[in-house]
């Protein structure tokens, strides 16, 4: 990743899912699903729950 970058930190939001940095590079999270709840996909989710750019998954 970037200088700067940290594993779990969301890059930014993208039309085709969520961004996120990790050790060697970023991968694009697609799919989400919540404890209990169905899968569905990140751009559907992020309409109606905002992740801005930044935020550390996994805290």
């Amino acid at each position: 990743p970037a200088s700067g970058s940290a594993p779990g930190r969301v890059a930014e939001n993208q039309t085709e899912g969520l961004l996120v940095e990790t050790a060697p590079g970023a991968v694009v999270i697609r799919e989400v699903q919540y404890p209990g709840k169905k899968r569905m996909g990140a751009v559907e989710f992020l309409r109606g729950f905002s992740i801005p750019a930044g935020t550390l998954l996994g805290r």
